[in-house]
């Protein structure tokens, strides 16, 4: 009898047990980790189906779990630990789902990773006895037979980013941003984000001007061949100039719109074929090496925050793989802007020439002028005040898609919830800078059309390109830097500033890193 008891107490002892836990979300639902995977309301993720499970932000808490069939998926804590302790127990019911090489919560931590709640007076509480040499669960209850593990030790829930171990902060040294134009545990301001990007694009001009030079210059100076090549086919001359639009705007305020051609209706030629084909693939080439080059450049920025070596055929190939996420994630982005932008603007336009059309069935007085052009610019602040709010919130999505970070629209619009003004001044000023270049470029096309696409743009871009990545990528990291702190440096391989450009830290960055 004695030995079947105590091979019973053994069966009970080598069974782990977890109680199930209950912890509210940010949106009001429940989640439940029980011992047959997580509840949320109704729906139910099984534990053998999770391929991956890490915490992902600390404010909110947030953990991501990568489910089979299902992709990635996120949930945000209410309260701050909850997140912690829903993971500690996945990874009690499922020990392969701690990686070796993500955060994990408690045992991989370095020593001050989580802080310590500060001290509160409890109330006396009566808690039931637990049976004599039973330990107790990450949640306080008591465990039935489950030993304590040795690679889980207590752990502090987080009250705000995972905090700097003072070997590295001594490493970047007493004011990081003057001496580091890479990533260093201090954010930046707007001005010190601005300046970070110039240095870093002066300290490693030769890897980003060669990887330019292969994904935006090389490749636009190709379609603009083929544009050239295009328009000689169509009886135009690529070396003349294209219309001026302000000639075009005051013919229309003067009353003299040019009428349109008369053209008679002929057999489509073979040549107007072969047309219509190079056109339609001179605009798909544009989109593509425009999503190309943004991800390409994307990496190559990324790369240099991190001060890791920049290789141009990596970068291009791992822009490669993110090029349809970035497309649609560049279409979304000017697509919104473009839907506020153009009726607003036309709307105001419109008010501006209202009162100068020639033919007016009634007439308009000075004061009457002074009211449009008053309106008109009402509306036109508005609408730019809107476009510039938009631009900034979803500014970061094609960067996170090049980076293949998850749901990156959504990483965006959070990351820039707070702080979206001092975004909005790094990217403006940096984009006004470069708009110097690009803009001259452009406007040669009113000289000489194929001097402006063929030369001029994709040598502009040797320097926007690089530039524009910068500030995206810099703007991100220092988003995403003062949300999760050190776990941020955990993630990207990072402990120490590098001694110089070519001895970076040789751990490559996870998935959820990019």
């Amino acid at each position: 009898m004695s030995d079947r008891h105590a091979a019973l107490e053994e069966i009970i002892v080598s069974q782990q047990f977890v109680p199930p836990t209950r912890a509210p979300l940010v949106d009001g639902r429940e989640l439940r980790v029980e011992g047959d995977g997580i509840h949320i309301g109704e729906r139910f993720h099984p534990l053998a189906q999770m391929q991956e499970a890490r915490l992902l932000f600390l404010r909110p808490e947030t953990i991501g779990l990568t489910l089979a069939q299902i992709g990635q998926v996120e949930y945000s804590f209410a309260r701050p630990g909850d997140g912690v302790a829903a993971l500690e127990t996945l990874y009690h019911l499922r020990p392969d789902l701690r990686r070796a090489d993500a955060p994990a919560p408690a045992a991989e931590a370095p020593a001050g990773y989580f802080a310590p709640p500060p001290p509160a007076p409890l109330a006396p509480m009566v808690a039931p006895t637990p049976q004599a040499g039973a330990p107790f669960g990450p949640f306080g209850a008591p465990q039935r037979g489950y030993p304590a593990s040795p690679v889980a030790p207590p752990f502090a829930r987080s009250l705000g980013p995972t905090p700097f171990p003072p070997q590295t902060l001594a490493a970047f040294g007493p004011e990081p941003n003057r001496t580091h134009a890479e990533l260093t545990p201090k954010p930046r301001t707007a001005g010190q984000l601005i300046g970070a990007t110039f240095r870093l694009f002066g300290k490693r001009l030769g890897g980003l001007l060669a990887l330019a030079l292969l994904v935006a210059t090389l490749p636009s100076l190709l379609i603009g061949l083929l544009d050239a090549l295009v328009a000689a086919l169509s009886g135009v001359n690529p070396l003349a100039g294209a219309p001026i639009p302000l000639n075009t705007l005051q013919q229309i305020m003067n009353g003299q719109a040019a009428t349109a051609p008369t053209t008679t209706t002929t057999a489509t030629t073979p040549l107007d074929t072969l047309i219509g084909l190079l056109s339609l693939t001179t605009v798909i080439l544009s989109l593509l090496v425009a999503a190309w080059s943004q991800a390409a450049l994307t990496v190559g920025a990324r790369e240099a925050t991190l001060g890791r070596p920049i290789s141009a055929r990596a970068c291009a190939r791992e822009g490669l793989t993110r090029l349809w996420p970035t497309l649609w994630a560049l279409c979304f982005l000017y697509g919104v802007l473009g839907i506020i932008a153009i009726p607003g603007l036309g709307l105001a336009l419109a008010f501006m020439l209202g009162p100068s059309e020639p033919g007016a069935a009634t007439q308009v007085t000075a004061q009457d002028t002074i009211v449009f052009f008053v309106i008109a610019g009402i509306i036109a602040v508005a609408t730019l005040a809107l476009v510039a709010y938009l631009w900034t919130r979803i500014a970061l999505y094609p960067t996170a898609a090049a980076l293949g970070l998850p749901q990156p629209l959504r990483r965006s619009l959070s990351l820039t919830a707070s702080g979206w003004w001092r975004i909005f001044w790094a990217l403006l000023v940096v984009t006004l800078v470069a708009s110097l270049l690009i803009i001259p470029a452009n406007a040669a096309q009113w000289l000489s059309v194929a001097v402006a696409s063929v030369l001029l743009t994709p040598l502009a871009q040797l320097i926007t390109g690089p530039l524009g990545a910068l500030i995206r990528v810099g703007a991100l990291y220092d988003q995403r830097l003062r949300r999760e702190g050190y776990a941020l440096f955990l993630q990207e391989g990072l402990a120490a500033p590098p001694t110089s450009p070519t001895t970076p830290t040789p751990e490559r960055p996870t998935e959820v890193s990019r």
